[in-house]
């Protein structure tokens, strides 16, 4: 019975002196997912300024580049256009890596 007093005692110090030195635990936060979705190009494409076949090249994604809704919503603003009998479904995207934004073709794109 006295053992354990005494260890119990002892521990009590222990972690008493630990605290007051300030060598108490580090506590490592995780990260959660983010609520804005991310998106990978999955083959190498165009960020366009606008829709259509007229829009100018701002710049070139290759495979990789990670895409997030530039419209700060949870999902891509997407609309769609015909052009010599296709359609096609464009999104609006930031770069995440550059911050640029732009149209590109939704079926090059997967979500991460």
């Amino acid at each position: 019975m006295k053992i354990r007093l005494l260890l119990s005692l002892a521990l009590f110090l222990l972690l008493a002196a630990c605290v007051s030195s300030g060598n108490s635990p580090e506590i490592k936060i995780t990260p959660t997912k983010s609520d804005v979705p991310i998106w990978k190009v999955t083959k190498d494409t165009g960020l366009y300024d606008g829709l259509g076949i007229n829009a100018n090249l701002i710049d070139t994604l290759p495979i990789g580049t990670l895409l997030k809704p530039a419209s700060k919503n949870k999902f891509f603003d997407c609309d769609k256009y015909e052009d010599m009998g296709t359609t096609y479904t464009i999104c609006y995207v930031e770069v995440i890596k550059t911050g640029k934004t732009g149209w590109v073709l939704q079926k090059w794109t997967e979500s991460q």
